[in-house]
């Protein structure tokens, strides 16, 4: 399962918010399937076919993806402008198959992996390896994203 905390900033006529992406990674076994190096088995999983504009399963139902959202505070209200200032987390959840790792219970490396994201704070970062769900708030006046993390877990 693949998942993302953002934190993000956002001035909006609606709700808006400050998004948080977060992740870790388990060292690796020196004798474990894959390569103890992150690095080349991010590689090995984004390598062709993969292709990160494409949505996992493109063939078949939309993806689900799963969101969380904690409202941290309600920063300022402009009811002559008729816009909020709100700060909290995003957090984002989906499946991709094609990520999956062989867990460390059964002789793998990484029970799961970072990636990194790419981009500035003004919108959403994306991933230059793997596919991410658009964020957005259609109604927002400004937004400010903090950090970021993309974590892939072992089920992809």
């Amino acid at each position: 399962m693949s998942r993302i905390q953002r934190i993000v900033s956002v001035h909006a006529r609606s709700l808006i918010a400050n998004v948080v992406l977060g992740a870790r990674l388990t060292p690796a076994r020196a004798d474990c399937i894959g390569g103890p190096n992150p690095e080349d088995v991010i590689q090995q999983l984004v390598a062709a076919p993969y292709s990160r504009l494409a949505r996992p399963d493109s063939d078949g139902p939309p993806t689900k993806v799963a969101t969380q959202f904690y409202l941290e505070s309600l920063n300022s209200v402009d009811e002559k402008g008729n816009a909020e200032e709100v700060s909290g987390y995003w957090r984002m959840s989906w499946k991709d198959q094609r990520l999956n790792l062989t867990s460390v219970e059964d002789g793998g490396c990484f029970g799961s992996l970072n990636l990194p994201l790419q981009g500035s704070g003004n919108i959403p970062l994306e991933s230059p390896d793997v596919w991410v769900p658009d964020l957005y708030f259609s109604t927002a006046l400004s937004e400010s994203y903090g950090s970021n993390f993309l974590q892939v877990s072992y089920t992809g």
